[in-house]
Formats: structure tokens, C-alpha cells, sequence
């Protein structure tokens, strides 16, 4: 037998083979998604096999092309790969651009505008870790909400990744990173990592944005004058909103005056609450000196406070009145309470830059702002009273006198700030801190920054735990005067993201109606229906 022959015989099944090599090849691509070793090495067996095949019997090839059946096949056999090649481009499209619609009306499923600005502005990578461990079943509590939220973010950005770990089959990766509790999700990048517990949209950003900028902000709450505690307790409180900072990466702690001669250097703020004694006058040189060198306070106020707190307000020409804000608009305060001032919309400015949720403000005292400021000082109301608002300035008064209580509209939540006057003085292109005078701590030295709330009571747990809607509010307030006041524009704070309520309540005539439509009125038209169609057949 001649060479050429034998190579004709082999051909068909060279072609055969090859064809299937072919076809595991599109397997192994469509199963590993790479171009692996044995992807490539069975397209190149395929195509030799499919080439000796080819050139060894050409005619068999061109004669088989010549039949009509050949000829329909290859035109279904065309239409199957363009098929199979549109499907493909959609499918690589889809990955590389992936579009969801959230058609929630509160934009549950959508990540905020806040989160969207900060992820797709990262400059480095960003690694999440998200442990998880797996109950009985092989599911763990919450795993699959939080993939749909991680994804969400990887969606943005290449720059995040995330991976989902068992702390009970990978111990010594849980030990790295002192994860004690499922679930917990670490957030790492550049050497730095911040750990949360809760899969939502505030935390995990609030952990992105810490880890990125690398440090936390420190906010001072002054005690030992009788200011709210930071822990939980029987009197007024502000364990709450300390959780709620911690959140938005601020980070709160106690400070005492009568132990320092100095606020400390790291303080990004200082937080002064409804003392019940007196100042000493160390105490005052201290906070006014930290003031005056570039320093930011946020003040909570009260009415009828123990103490008199003007001192600290009056360089920005503020003060606090004597007197109980109730307010007797239907929508400016709670049912049956106009000591309660809620106020559904805040005055748009340097410290609400974007629509926060309607806060409740319980015990509110009004806040005296200049029709002209002192030289250099730019005040802002931040949140205001409604015209039927009334000053009730007897604290033994059960109810507002319209005849001698004086009319609103009142500003129960005032932002101010001026320039220190050594940069004023000599003003650079580039504000560096000034000399620190006696017992001051200047965290910027080039402004000094001061916001009054009138009420205590509306950031204490008093309050914050009551309800959880009005909590939120009143939280999201408060972390947006000591997002100004720390001077973190790109901080996160996240809208309160509420499902509506789609419950429908009918009055007595609905109610009625809908029971005639369906018990008599629907049934009448079809028994109708029925009987025209009986008679026409007869």
C-alpha cells in the first residue's frame, strides 16, 4: 500500500479527532472562562488534526461542499456561530459593564452618591474581608446580603476586592486580623484596616474611608461638670450617638478640664453639654485660648441652663436665651407636644450640604443670632422654628401666653466661624497653624469654627433609643456639625434610606364600595354575561 493512500484512509479520522478536540476546547474555555495550558494545547492538536485532513484529500472536502445539503447545513451551521458570537460580545459586555435598576422608591438596592464619589475615587486598592462562618446547614446568617451589598461596591471599582473567608476552616487568617466574632468584615488598604460587624452601606464605607485616609478624627467630650455621660446610664447620655460617630469614623473620648492645662493636640473638635457647674476660670482660659487659636466647638444648649455658657458664644456675637421654644404649627412639632420641635427640613449651607431626615428636637431653647455679626464672623442658622413658634421664658408657665410670649420664628441650631487674627493679620496663599497661646491646642490655626444646638435632650440616648426613625434623624444632624467642625468635607454620611409605607387605610364609604364591586357588582356582570350568551344559542 502506497504512502498516499494509507494518509487518505487516516484522514477522516484526523478530521473526526480534530473536530472533537475542538469541541472539548469550547467546553474547558466556556468552564475555566481562561486561556489555560490545556485550553491552548487542545486548539492546536485540533487545528493540526483539522489541517492534515484538509490538505491530505481536498477534493472530499470541495465535493462535500458541493451538495445541497451540505450547502443548507452550512447556512444553519453560519447562523448557529453568529448566534453563539452576538451571545458571547453580550455576555463580555455584560461583565465589564454591569448595569442594575434599583426600582425601589427609596433606593434601597442603590448604593448613595456619597459612596459612589468616594469608591470610584480611589487611587489604590482596597481589599475586603468579609468572615463569615457557616452554620448546620452550610449557610451563614447574612452572607448572601452582604455578597449582593459587596458587589455592588466591586462594581464601581476595580480598585476593591473582596473575599469571603470561614473563620472556623481558616483559623490562623481570622487570628491576623483579631476577628473574634462572625460575621466581621475587615477593610484593608495600604497598611491600614478597620473592622465592622454590620454588612451595611455606612459602616463598610465609613471603614473604606478610614483605612484610605489613614487616620480617625478624635472629638473631645468634656466632662466633670456634669455634662451626659459617654456610657450607658441612668441620667442623660450620650452612648448612642458615640456608637453612631464610631460609625462614621469619629472617634469620641472624655476630657476633663481640671486634669489638663491644654486641649490635647489630636483633638479634631470639643464638645461641651449642658454643664451643671460652674467654670473655674482655668477651666475657661483653657477652652477660649483653644477657641480663639483655631479651635471648633460644638455647644448643646438647654433652656434654663444651670450655667451660664455666653462667654463661650459671645466673640461670635451668639448667646443663648432663657426660655423654652413650643411651637403650635400641625407640622412643626409632635401631636400634643409643642415642646417638641421637629424640624422637617434644615436650612441648606456650609454644614447641611445635603437633605438630612427631619430631627426632633425635645426641650429646645432658642439661639440670639446678630443682624450683623462681628467683624470677620460668618454665622449661619442651621435649623429654624416655625411663625407659630412661641418663647415661653417663665419656667414655671403650663402653657404658651401668645399675649407675652414672644413669636418665632426662633433658630434653635446655629453654625458660625471666623478667622484667627494672626492669619488675618498677615494672610498666606497656604494657612498654617499660628502660635499656640497659653493653655491652647489649635487644630487648624487658620478658622475657628462654632456650632450651637439649643436642646440637649434631642442627641441623648433619652431620645436617640425612642424611636428609631427620630434617632437616625437627630444622629445624621449631629455627625454633620462635627463633619464641619472637623473639617472633613469628603466624609461619609449616609441618607437614611426608609422603605414607604404602601398600606392603604379606608374610610367607611371605601370599604363599602370595595365589598359591592366584589361581592355583588363583579359577580352580577358575569352571571349577565352568562345568560346573553344562553339566550343567543338558543
Amino acid at each position: 500500500m502506497r504512502g498516499d493512500d494509507l494518509l487518505r484512509r487516516l484522514a477522516p479520522y484526523a478530521g473526526i479527532l480534530g473536530g472533537l478536540l475542538l469541541f472539548a476546547a469550547a467546553g474547558v474555555a466556556l468552564v475555566v472562562g481562561t486561556a489555560s495550558p490545556a485550553l491552548v494545547w487542545l486548539l492546536i492538536a485540533a487545528g493540526l488534526l483539522l489541517l492534515f485532513f484538509v490538505v491530505t484529500d481536498p477534493q472530499v472536502v470541495v465535493n462535500a461542499l458541493k451538495l445541497r445539503g451540505v450547502r443548507y447545513g452550512s447556512n444553519a451551521g453560519l447562523m448557529t456561530v453568529v448566534f453563539i458570537g452576538i451571545f458571547i460580545v453580550i455576555n463580555f459586555l455584560a461583565v465589564k459593564h454591569n448595569v442594575q435598576w434599583d426600582f425601589t422608591q427609596s433606593g434601597r438596592y442603590t448604593l448613595s452618591s456619597a459612596t459612589v464619589k468616594l469608591v470610584k475615587g480611589l487611587k489604590q486598592p482596597v481589599h475586603i474581608i468579609a468572615f463569615y462562618a457557616k452554620g448546620p446547614g452550610g449557610q451563614s446568617s447574612g452572607e448572601s446580603a452582604a455578597k449582593l451589598l459587596l458587589q455592588r461596591y466591586t462594581a464601581l471599582s476595580h480598585e476593591i476586592s473582596v473575599t469571603f473567608v470561614d473563620p472556623d476552616v481558616n483559623p490562623a487568617l481570622a487570628r491576623q486580623y483579631h476577628v473574634t466574632v462572625s460575621p466581621t468584615i475587615v477593610v484593608t488598604s495600604n497598611g491600614h484596616e478597620d473592622a465592622v460587624q454590620l454588612a451595611a452601606e455606612q459602616d463598610i464605607s465609613s471603614a473604606i474611608e478610614n483605612v484610605i485616609e489613614g487616620k480617625t478624627p478624635v472629638v473631645y467630650f468634656l466632662t466633670g461638670n456634669g455634662e451626659p455621660s459617654l456610657q450607658p446610664a441612668s441620667g442623660p447620655s450620650f452612648s448612642s450617638l458615640v456608637s453612631f460617630l464610631k460609625k462614621n469614623n469619629l472617634q469620641a473620648k472624655p476630657l476633663s478640664l481640671l486634669t489638663v492645662s491644654a486641649i490635647p493636640s489630636d483633638a479634631a473638635a470639643v464638645v461641651e453639654a449642658a454643664p451643671t457647674t460652674p467654670y473655674s476660670p482655668k477651666e475657661k482660659e483653657i477652652l477660649l485660648s483653644y477657641l480663639e487659636h483655631g479651635g471648633h466647638v460644638l455647644y448643646f444648649a438647654e433652656p434654663f441652663g444651670k450655667v451660664d455658657m455666653n462667654w463661650l458664644l459671645k466673640p461670635f456675637g451668639l448667646s443663648v436665651s432663657e426660655g423654652l421654644v413650643a411651637d403650635l404649627s400641625p407640622s412643626g412639632s409632635l401631636p400634643n407636644q409643642p415642646q417638641a420641635i421637629v424640624i422637617q427640613a434644615y436650612d441648606r449651607g456650609s454644614v447641611v450640604k445635603h437633605q438630612l431626615p427631619p430631627g426632633v428636637y425635645l426641650d429646645a431653647t432658642s439661639i440670639n443670632v446678630p443682624a450683623k455679626p462681628p467683624a470677620g464672623v460668618t454665622v449661619e442658622p442651621i435649623a429654624q422654628t416655625s411663625q407659630q413658634s412661641f418663647l415661653v421664658t417663665n419656667p414655671k408657665a403650663t402653657a404658651i401666653n401668645p399675649a407675652t410670649d414672644k413669636r418665632g420664628p426662633f433658630a434653635i441650631a446655629v453654625s458660625a466661624e471666623k478667622p484667627v487674627a494672626s492669619a488675618t493679620a498677615k494672610p498666606a496663599a497656604t494657612p498654617t497653624p499660628s502660635p499656640a497661646g497659653p493653655g491652647s491646642s489649635p487644630s487648624t490655626g487658620a478658622v475657628s469654627r462654632l456650632v450651637v444646638f439649643g436642646s440637649t435632650l434631642f442627641a441623648t440616648d433619652q431620645v436617640l433609643t425612642a424611636n428609631p426613625s427620630i434617632g437616625e434623624g437627630n444622629s445624621e444632624a449631629a455627625a454633620a456639625a462635627l463633619q464641619w467642625l472637623t473639617e472633613s468635607p469628603n466624609h461619609i454620611v449616609i441618607p437614611t434610606k426608609t422603605p414607604a409605607d404602601r398600606s392603604m387605610v379606608l374610610v367607611g364609604w371605601q370599604s363599602n364600595a370595595l365589598v359591592f364591586v366584589n361581592t355583588l357588582f363583579v359577580p352580577a356582570i358575569v352571571l349577565f354575561a352568562g345568560v346573553v350568551v344562553w339566550l343567543r344559542r338558543r
